[in-house]
């Protein structure tokens, strides 16, 4: 039977109202185009948009509470095969049970429950799913075994697959569905391989074209790498992100992304980015040599060995970092070497390198081996530096630089800066 108490407040995350709904919408805030959804819906719809910061079936079961005599329930999120992305929530077949007790009171307020996700409902893991999410509720699941939205990116309205016969209906209008321009999908990385062939609709997808592929798509995307373990060893820079994208792996013991001792893992231009329950290792970003010259180039500081950030936001939840550095760049003839810079991100004990010192100038002393320095960005961790080299002796004056033409100074000693 469902409840028929008054309705006594809204969610402050309502954003699209009805008097007398029949059909409420949740919509998970990293779908794209939201506007375009909310104003698309059926009549006598009501649209919950989910805080991506709090537990998803919490706040639907919260917001339930205050309707009745509803008709449907529409979940619209980012999925895949037997997986759905709701809040900070990633609802599987492992963890459905832990949540019966609030899933359970779902059936005293609707009829069905449609789910959006693309692939929810494809293959062995997608069935069992939607079958034991509907022995919880005790109404009957709709749901995909595709792609749902535009279907320029190979997507569809359809749910396919229902757990008992009933007529699905129609959650979005006509205009809606012809125009909506993204898919409610989640890039699933299946192989440790570090390789790009492309074709993101394959069988195989990898990290690299998983991030050329969230970057070229409007909107915010998830990674999901919660099905690997091991190491994902780079063999050269991955893509730059320029997107709202979600890193979600399946913890810092299992899963690993190694720069070699060679690359920088991560570099974020820009976008809303997360990374979730992995491990960052091996990162290695070098400041730039200095250019030779009568004064000599100071050497580029190199900054952010595991990952930098050059402009966005980055929120980091169970990473750890290992073994990353940031190496400054040596100093041209007569310069200061660059300084290393955060060997890592957001973690105390690390260490940058300091780079050779430049060759003296004309009439000037070598350079300084370059400082190290290192820690949180930007705050900084008092930590001790590797010494830098010795700069070579400065060459025969010329007048200026080093005084009235004498011989050149001694190469400075390598400074250490704790």
């Amino acid at each position: 039977m469902k409840n028929t108490q008054s309705a006594v407040s809204l969610s402050p995350a309502t954003i699209q109202r009805s008097e007398f709904p029949q059909h409420l919408f949740f919509i998970d805030s990293r779908i794209d185009d939201i506007t375009t959804l909310t104003n698309g819906t059926i009549p006598g719809s009501e649209v919950v948009l989910l805080s991506p910061e709090q537990d998803g079936i919490t706040q639907i079961t919260q917001a339930l509470q205050y309707r009745q005599d509803l008709v449907t329930i529409h979940l619209i999120s980012h999925g895949k095969p037997g997986h759905l992305y709701i809040g900070n929530t990633r609802l599987n077949r492992e963890n459905l049970l832990r949540y019966a007790s609030k899933l359970h009171r779902w059936s005293e307020y609707a009829d069905a429950l449609l789910l959006y996700g693309c692939n929810v409902a494809a293959g062995c893991a997608g069935n069992e799913f939607i079958n034991t999410l509907h022995q919880l509720t005790n109404v009957p699941v709709a749901a995909s075994t595709s792609r749902t939205g535009a279907a320029a990116l190979g997507g569809n309205w359809n749910l396919e697959v229902t757990t008992h016969p009933f007529e699905v209906p129609s959650g979005f209008q006509a205009h809606t569905r012809d125009h909506y321009q993204s898919v409610f999908a989640t890039f699933n990385v299946n192989s440790l391989e570090d390789v790009d062939d492309g074709d993101i609709g394959n069988d195989t997808t990898t990290l690299r074209e998983a991030i050329r592929a969230a970057n070229a798509m409007p909107g915010d995307d998830d990674i999901d790498l919660s099905d690997l373990d091991g190491t994902i060893t780079l063999t050269d820079a991955l893509p730059s992100i320029s997107s709202n994208i979600d890193f979600i792996g399946s913890s810092a013991d299992q899963l690993t992304v190694s720069g070699n001792d060679t690359f920088r893992p991560f570099f974020v231009e820009q976008g809303r980015v997360t990374f979730s329950n992995l491990t960052i290792a091996d990162g290695v970003a070098r400041g730039q040599d200095g250019e030779d010259g009568r004064s000599g180039g100071g050497g580029a500081a190199g900054m952010g060995g595991a990952l930098f950030i050059n402009g966005g936001t980055v929120l980091i939840s169970g990473v750890r970092f290992q073994d990353n550095h940031a190496v400054g760049g040596d100093g041209g003839s007569g310069g200061v070497d660059g300084i290393g810079f955060g060997g890592d991100f957001g973690a105390a004990e690390l260490v940058g390198l300091g780079g050779s010192g430049g060759a003296g100038g004309l009439g000037g002393s070598g350079g300084l081996g370059g400082p190290s320095i290192s820690g949180n960005i930007p705050e900084s961790i008092p930590t001790v530096g590797t010494v830098g080299t010795d700069g070579a002796a400065g060459r025969n004056g010329a007048g200026g630089g080093g005084g009235t033409g004498g011989d050149g100074g001694n190469g400075g000693i390598g400074a250490t800066e704790t």
